[in-house]
């Protein structure tokens, strides 16, 4: 196995090596994983936060077993060419991002890949947000497009908004929403929810602002939106399970 990084902006991963195989998830740039074996342009890998695998284009991994200094906390961020706000844009990065970064100045963080990132725009590895789960998603995530395996601010599946959501906290969830509703060992009534909560049911989630509104990415509306739960347990059915996250 090799340690890698991904170096494109944001990457699908694909349950087979090929472009046309499902997108099951998505790696965004500076995320570490394992390779654990190429074949022809696209490599199956192990991502190194969750254990999730899959297959990714060779091309959007670069060698190295280089830490993580600094992680996106911006809905997204640009790279400059030079550090400069006014020279050319090489890069977009989004929500989440990883970075390996040092300081340039007071403004700047400098990329040893190249480029520069405004240093308000990032957190320090390990570094947590202090606001709560709810408001990171109204900020950074509110009517980002649903996008089936997305995990980014440009576009998100259910799971993939409350992972990203929960890794801004600090706290670590498995990729999919089935894997999720195993991991959380705080089951709670459905008199006794409250705000922050996560309802499940199969194949979805949400996260609770109040006992009557979710938040929540979905192919209903095909976007991340505040909706009533009574409007969706008339969709969906009643929740398989409530589970207290924090």
């Amino acid at each position: 196995m090799y340690s890698a990084r991904v170096s494109k902006s944001a990457c699908p991963v694909k349950a087979e090596p090929g472009i046309d195989s499902e997108s099951t998830s998505e790696v965004l740039f500076g995320e570490s994983v394992l390779i654990q074996e190429s074949k022809g342009e696209w490599c199956k890998i192990k991502t190194l936060r969750d254990g999730y695998e899959g297959y990714v284009l060779s091309t959007a991994l670069e060698l190295t077993d280089s830490q993580a200094t600094h992680w996106v906390c911006n809905k997204a961020t640009l790279v400059f060419e030079q550090a400069d706000i006014k020279s050319v844009v090489v890069r977009r990065l989004t929500f989440g991002s990883a970075l390996v970064a040092e300081s340039f100045n007071s403004n700047f963080l400098s990329l040893p890949s190249g480029g520069f990132i405004w240093a308000a725009h990032c957190l320090q590895a390990g570094e947590t947000m202090t606001a709560n789960m709810i408001e990171i998603g109204r900020q950074h995530y509110l009517n980002a497009p649903y996008r089936w395996g997305g995990r980014s601010s440009d576009g998100c599946d259910c799971s993939g908004l409350i992972q990203m959501l929960a890794i801004a906290r600090g706290i670590e969830l498995p990729r999919d929403s089935a894997d999720q509703q195993a991991f959380l060992k705080i089951d709670i009534e459905y008199k006794d929810r409250q705000a922050e909560d996560l309802v499940f049911w199969s194949g979805h989630v949400g996260i609770l602002e109040s006992p009557d509104m979710l938040l929540h990415a979905t192919a209903h509306s095909m976007r991340c939106c505040f909706e009533p739960l009574e409007q969706v347990i008339e969709r969906a059915g009643g929740p398989e399970a409530i589970k207290r996250i924090i």
